[in-house]
């Protein structure tokens, strides 16, 4: 009788039979047979030449698969270097991700491979590759990428990019992968390296992306280090930055931020990016000789980004504000060594100005101005400034929207007092219109000149001044040449330098005792001056300044566009005196070289008194006798005139002297400006029964 095995017992003989026959039929199967109908698949849902020169499979826990010698072909038009070339790619497959999905692949390495990526002009892509019409419900999920000897050629015609980068796996702590890059970003030259960690995010994952960073445009140097929270789209980023450079204004175009023209620097803070918006918080640094810190937030909207900061610093070059007017940088600013909580000194340098001038002449750029809308508050407690500048602080909150730039308050506090501006720069049109409204507030006397001990020793009291321009250029200097507004100024008490007042009257006699005796304060009656600019020529109303000692009228003109002047100052002593050669003083010359001189009346007087003495020295004093009396000025009208200076002074027109004394015909106002036609008329303010004062014409100086 035959036995037989129960089926049971025989079913896992048979299993273990089909099992080592799988084994043995997958490790002799040549897969190569699969390498044809692979190609074609590939080039079908490519759109591309797809070649494949050897197909592998190993097994493993996770079976491997390695392809060798695949190449892709580019697109038509991007010329006949293949899209990418690759020596070996090893692909890890889990077997149950097969059944989903989402496949598995745990480890994914190429080796030697380099991938050519190229848009034209056009816009066209050769990345771009055929879509399906049915795409694929599958997707798969990359765990790590090795890279060994892998090349990258970018070059993008539409954003001017060109990069060359290499990549290869390595350890260097939580760094897995390195790529070095080198090219040119919109026409700059550029190098660098990333480093990044064991998974190149290929994978959704809410693990920090660790990365370090550090990168050369030209001469400006970007370092940062940090995490990505999603590498697909870089959306998360939280990262310390640290960079420095020649000038902030030549980040742009390599980076969309339309900042002006800065001396060296060096910036420290932390960089958060949250989709489309990035904040630099807490960053500190020096920009030429002055440190800042702050915080400031980017906002990517349309139709132009946004900038906001808010800057602080404890000590404010003014050099260093040179370039946001125009001003060249200084060349000899050595650039910041760190980063630190406070400035490391730069070797003083004046920013430049044109030969021979003072506005500076250099164009805005218009093109910054309209390409991102900010709204930036600087503040600094102290500024570094020569000492013969009465400036005490600096604030401004300035806002651009939409090519319109507002300075609004942009204030200095001077000379115990303060300077407050609202300037407006529209650069919707060329050339920019400009307008700006400037008030000189309580400013003291004293402290005006702080290097002259004269003044600041024996001057009292405040001065008011308002200022209001409208004029049209790309430049300060052009903007101010094609001005139309009004300048005045007042003030009405106080007191100021005997000598001071005394040399303006050239009165020797006076000065004797006070060169050997010591100088003394003299009482301020008022002060008042206005003019009225039309396309860049200032013309003086009104001059008054007058003290208990002598009344000095004034007229003449400022050139604004040529950067010249032409006033005449008519000292008239109130009390009798000797050694006097009182007589119209005459300002003439350039802003950067202004000439003092005395009319010719006043020499005429003087050279009378040496042939006098030649004859009896006694008689030399006869044409030095000055029997005065000058008249008080009309205080009330002339501060009335210019009543809104008075008030930003600190006063009331109605706290200036009335006028007082008899009537007396005053020495006549010498007028030495160049004119065609009849002489501009001289506002005198003084009251009195005879006639007004009569114009002398001298012949122009040469």
């Amino acid at each position: 009788m035959n036995s037989t095995a129960p089926p049971r017992r025989r079913w896992p003989w048979v299993l273990g039979a089909i099992a080592l026959t799988l084994v043995a039929f997958i490790a002799i199967f040549d897969w190569n047979w699969f390498r044809g109908p692979l190609e074609r698949r590939l080039s079908e849902t490519s759109g591309r030449d797809v070649t494949i020169g050897y197909l592998d499979v190993e097994l493993a826990r996770h079976p491997r698969i390695v392809i060798s010698d695949i190449a892709i072909g580019n697109a038509d038009w991007a010329g006949d270097t293949p899209l990418a070339i690759l020596r070996e790619l090893l692909i890890s497959v889990s077997v149950p991700s097969l059944f989903t999905n989402e496949i598995v692949l745990p480890f994914v390495r190429l080796s030697d491979g380099s991938v050519d990526l190229v848009r034209d002009k056009q816009n066209r892509a050769n990345w771009q590759l055929r879509k399906s019409d049915q795409p694929s419900a599958r997707t798969f999920d990359v765990q790590t990428l090795a890279l060994n000897n892998a090349s990258l050629s970018f070059r993008d015609a539409v954003q001017n990019i060109n990069v060359n980068a290499a990549g290869e796996t390595r350890s260097e702590g939580p760094y897995d992968s390195r790529v070095t890059f080198t090219g040119r970003w919109r026409g700059n030259p550029f190098e660098g390296t990333a480093d990044t960690g064991n998974v190149l995010a290929l994978r959704e994952s809410s693990d920090p992306f660790p990365f370090r960073l550090a990168v050369r445009v030209g001469r400006t140097s970007l370092n940062a280090e940090g995490n990505v929270g999603t590498i697909r789209d870089f959306s998360q980023v939280d990262a310390k930055v640290s960079v420095s450079g020649p000038s902030l204004g030549a980040l742009y175009p390599t980076l969309p931020l339309a900042l002006p023209e800065t001396p060296p620097y060096r910036i420290t803070g932390r960089l958060i990016r949250d989709g489309e918006t990035y904040t630099f918080e807490n960053f500190s640094g020096v920009i030429g000789n002055t440190d800042l810190a702050g915080n400031a937030r980017y906002e990517r909207r349309a139709p132009r980004p946004m900038l906001s900061m808010t800057l602080k610093s404890r000590s404010l070059d003014l050099a260093d504000l040179g370039p946001l007017v125009g001003l060249a940088p200084r060349t000899n600013a050595a650039a910041p060594a760190a980063a630190t909580s406070a400035p490391t000194p730069a070797k003083a340098a004046p920013a430049k100005l044109p030969p021979g001038k003072v506005f500076p002449d250099r164009d805005f750029n218009l093109q910054k101005l309209n390409a991102m809308d900010a709204d930036v508050v600087l503040t600094a407690a102290t500024l570094k400034i020569p000492e013969q500048i009465p400036l005490e602080n600096f604030s401004t909150h300035v806002k651009l929207t939409g090519g319109v730039m507002v300075l609004d308050p942009l204030t200095f506090g001077l000379a115990g007092g303060t300077l407050v501006s609202s300037i407006t720069l529209d650069a919707r049109s060329d050339p920019i219109a400009a307008k700006a409204s400037i008030d000189l507030r309580r400013v003291r006397l004293g402290q005006l000149f702080p290097t002259v001990d004269t003044i600041k020793n024996t001057s009292t009291g405040s001065l008011g001044a308002q200022i209001k321009l409208a004029g049209k250029g790309n430049s300060i200097a052009d903007m101010l040449a094609t001005s139309d507004g009004t300048i005045t100024a007042g003030m009405a008490g106080g007191r100021v330098s005997e000598l001071g007042v005394w040399l303006v009257n050239l009165h020797g006699g006076k000065l004797i005792p006070l060169l050997f005796g010591g100088d003394r304060p003299t009482e301020i009656r008022c002060g008042a001056v206005s003019f009225a600019v039309d396309d860049g020529l200032a013309t003086m109303g009104l001059f008054v300044f007058d003290t208990e000692e002598s009344n000095i009228n004034g007229a003449g003109t400022i050139n604004l566009a040529e950067e010249k002047l032409d006033i005449t100052l008519d000292p008239q002593p109130k009390k009798a005196g000797i050694l006097s050669l009182r007589g119209p003083v005459h300002i003439q010359g350039t802003f950067r070289d202004v000439d003092f001189a005395v009319s010719g009346q006043t020499i005429g007087r003087g050279l009378g008194a040496i042939g006098l003495g030649l004859l009896n020295p006694l008689l030399a004093l006869i044409p030095l006798i000055e029997t005065g009396p000058g008249q008080n000025a009309d205080c009330q009208a002339a501060l009335q005139s210019v009543s809104g200076a008075v008030r930003q002074s600190g006063k009331k027109v109605s706290d200036a002297a009335t006028a007082s004394g008899e009537s007396s015909t005053p020495a006549p106002i010498v007028d030495t400006r160049k004119r065609t036609g009849p002489p501009a008329p001289i506002i005198d303010t003084q009251k009195r029964a005879g006639p007004p004062a009569p114009i002398v014409d001298l012949p122009a100086k040469k």
